[in-house]
């Protein structure tokens, strides 16, 4: 989409220079970055658009002055201090492995505007990786509650996250348009978390809300297998296209 010369898209104030806003924070690719097998890769199940390994990762010099960008920052850390660095107490057991880790007590608020601050940001990049990403008023909505940091403005973003029990993913899978049945949002694989990302007036299904950001402490994640997983499958296709 065209930009507005020299206009923030978070502020819609002049800026003199633009920050280099990476629209998935750093962090959020795990160890990928130190990965062995070189720059982190970052996948996509667009047909035209080709993965691409990059040190550096997605950024866009077009979006955020450097205070909106700074502003983001708390979120971003925060979100990398939760899902790659803190342990989470393992619970509901089958066939001995953990189903569920739980954490007891997290700044949900925080939590939910990192997430709400990343699907803004793919909504307003002209990166390519990032144009399945189509918020409609929700892009208006989301940029009025990263103003004001205050997630409640909408009430109808919501988040999941899963971990893969395993390694096997080393890759940040692109943003995704899904239904988990009937409920609309994104799905996007941060590094090993796999996050469904819900913009949608209808709730998650009764069999989901314990798990959901917006039903409060404790904090659940669901632990499931990668090898199978819809993400495992849209690798395997786009290794082989």
């Amino acid at each position: 989409m065209a930009q507005n010369a020299n206009l923030c898209l978070l502020c819609c104030e002049h800026t003199e220079k633009f920050a280099k806003a990476h629209i998935i924070p750093r962090s959020m690719y795990g160890d990928t970055l130190k990965s062995s097998a070189g720059p982190a890769q970052i996948v996509t199940t667009l047909k035209d658009v080709h993965p691409t390994r990059s040190p550096k990762g997605e950024y866009d010099r077009e979006i955020l002055c450097l205070k909106c960008e700074a502003s983001f920052s708390p979120y971003d850390d925060y979100a990398y201090d939760i899902l790659f660095r803190t342990k989470f107490e393992p619970a509901f057991y089958h066939k001995g492995n953990s189903l569920v880790g739980i954490i007891d007590k997290i700044d949900t608020q925080k939590l939910q505007l990192f997430f709400m601050s990343l699907m803004w940001r793919m909504e307003v990049t002209t990166r390519a990786m990032f144009s399945s990403v189509r918020l409609g008023p929700y892009k208006e909505k989301l940029r009025s509650a990263l103003q004001n940091a205050d997630p409640f403005e909408v009430p109808e973003f919501d988040v999941i996250v899963t971990k893969f029990q395993d390694d096997a993913i080393q890759a940040v899978l692109g943003p995704s348009a899904i239904k988990m049945e009937g409920v609309n949002g994104y799905e996007i694989s941060l590094a090993g978390n796999s996050c469904f990302i819900k913009l949608d007036k209808r709730k998650f299904p009764e069999t989901y809300l314990d798990l959901a950001l917006s039903s409060g402490n404790p904090f659940h994640v669901l632990y499931r297998e990668f090898i199978g997983s819809p993400e495992f499958e849209a690798m395997v296709k786009i290794a082989k296209s």
